[in-house]
């Protein structure tokens, strides 16, 4: 294996995000003696990795704007023009990410791995048809990429209308290291706290957990029970949710918990998970929650019901409205104490059916063929 001329460069529209969920595979990568190069917005404090490069694109994370998409595709074709292209491994998270480094790397002879980690806003909506059939287009005839990777099964299915020539991989969730995680031990804590943890968007779900909350307090009057939202607090960016959002969680008293580094501070053994969504890749919080043993009421979507066991792990709920997740809710606030604890047992030795830290980083080494 030759370190010194090969090198990692990692595209996204978020360093947070491409520290919480690829940080392992980054550092990895780095121990080996690789040089890393991370492209994407600074949206949270450099760690500082030994030959690891940060590059603040920070017009990335605008790239729906026609000239912040142009100015992204020239901004990342000049950095890739720098390097050792016939050694350069690129690899590029989400849709519009993918979009921008396919045609940055035009004419330009290096390694591409488009990781659709989730197909969200690109795939849900018809308004975005012609520009799904284009990146389909420019996918199957680029020459430098090989391979197309995706986190679940139902992914795999959607982008295989769009893309013909290209293998199509799953990956099974992007990395979880189970050490990190223990059992969260029983208390005498009875009071059940109903929690989600997401992004301040529409289409997580959100305002189906507060419509939720308001149908569980109007048909149980004395609720002994508490709600609350991690992830976002009121100075949340990049939100799509009405403007009376806050005053309607104060107003049915679901408290607004914020951002945490490490949010397993905060979880509780009497916590359920809550999550709507409309569409996940590979949910990272679900994964999470079953580490800890906290039972999930989510979405029967990809990327939720590929990971919940139903009976086991917690509930999927058919239809995505306030009133079945109220009802669901309602379901687990009439458990018994030791019914709650038995299936938190149940979620915690359930099976795993997404991959660890150490098989992602073994996935990318097979990829690469490093």
């Amino acid at each position: 294996m030759n370190i010194a001329d090969k090198k990692f460069l990692f595209v996204g529209n978020s360093l947070l995000t491409m520290l919480n969920f690829r940080g392992h595979v980054i550092k990895d990568f780095s121990s080996l003696g690789f040089e890393v190069f991370v492209l994407a917005p600074f949206d949270t404090d450099l760690v500082k990795i030994k030959n690891v490069h940060f590059i603040n694109l920070d017009s990335m994370r605008n790239s729906f704007s026609p000239t912040n998409f142009i100015s992204n595709v020239i901004k990342l074709r000049g950095f890739i023009k720098k390097l050792n292209k016939s050694n350069l491994f690129i690899f590029s998270y989400s849709p519009f990410v993918i979009l921008i480094s396919l045609l940055a790397i035009f004419r330009i002879r290096c390694s591409f791995y488009p990781f659709f980690i989730g197909l969200g806003e690109l795939f849900l909506y018809k308004r975005y048809k012609f520009i799904r059939q284009f990146l389909g287009y420019i996918i199957d005839f680029s020459p430098s990429l090989k391979k197309v990777i995706c986190l679940n099964a139902a992914d795999k299915i959607v982008l295989s209308k769009y893309i013909k020539s290209k293998s199509i991989i799953i990956l099974d969730g992007e990395g979880l290291s189970p050490e990190s995680y223990k059992f969260i031990k029983h208390t005498n804590f009875s009071r059940l706290r109903f929690v989600l943890i997401s992004r301040p968007r529409i289409e997580k779900g959100v305002l189906i957990f507060l419509n939720a909350v308001k149908i569980l307090r109007e048909q149980i009057p004395d609720l002994n029970a508490d709600f609350i939202i991690y992830g976002f607090d009121v100075s949340a960016t990049n939100s799509n949710l009405p403007k009376n959002f806050f005053l309607d969680c104060n107003s049915l008293n679901i408290r607004i918990g914020g951002y945490f580094k490490k949010l397993s501070d905060q979880i509780q053994c009497r916590d359920v998970l809550v999550l709507p969504s409309f569409r996940e890749g590979m949910s990272r919080v679900c994964m999470e929650m079953r580490e800890y043993g906290v039972p999930v009421i989510g979405s029967n979507v990809p990327g939720i019901n590929d990971i919940i066991i139903v009976g086991y792990s917690g509930l999927l709920v058919e239809d995505i409205t306030p009133i079945s997740f109220a009802k669901a809710m309602k379901n687990f606030y009439l458990m018994s104490f030791y019914d709650f604890a038995q299936i938190r047992k149940k979620t915690f030795f359930s099976e795993r059916k997404y991959k660890t830290d150490k098989q992602v980083f073994l996935f990318y080494r097979e990829l690469t063929g490093i």
